[in-house]
């Protein structure tokens, strides 16, 4: 399936968006300060952790980055609960072994 916008940025809608390089997490521990010098001239790079990209590493906007409040006021004894046949801390352990 196509998409009228397909490789532009949601952010810069309209733009092109720039293409990103893949980086290891460990290329991003060893080379951290070539990495960072190439962001603040305007390069991106896509952070993988055993070959699944966990986060994108952009440049910082032209403003500083703020906290947006909640825009759902409900008290948090009012949200419904799922049922799991799984217990929290079995659910803990597993994403521990993932690391």
């Amino acid at each position: 399936m196509s998409y009228p916008d397909e490789g532009k940025c949601y952010d810069c809608y309209g733009k092109e968006a720039a293409v990103t390089e893949q980086i290891a997490h460990r290329d991003l521990r060893n080379r951290s300060a070539e990495i960072l010098r190439a962001v603040a001239e305007g390069a991106s790079f896509e952070i993988t952790n055993h070959g699944e990209v966990v986060a994108l590493l952009t440049p910082a906007g032209p403003e500083p980055l703020s906290v947006r409040r909640a825009t759902d006021h409900r008290p948090f004894a009012n949200i419904e609960s799922v049922p799991r046949a799984e217990g929290t801390g079995d659910v803990l352990d597993e994403l521990r072994g993932e690391r």
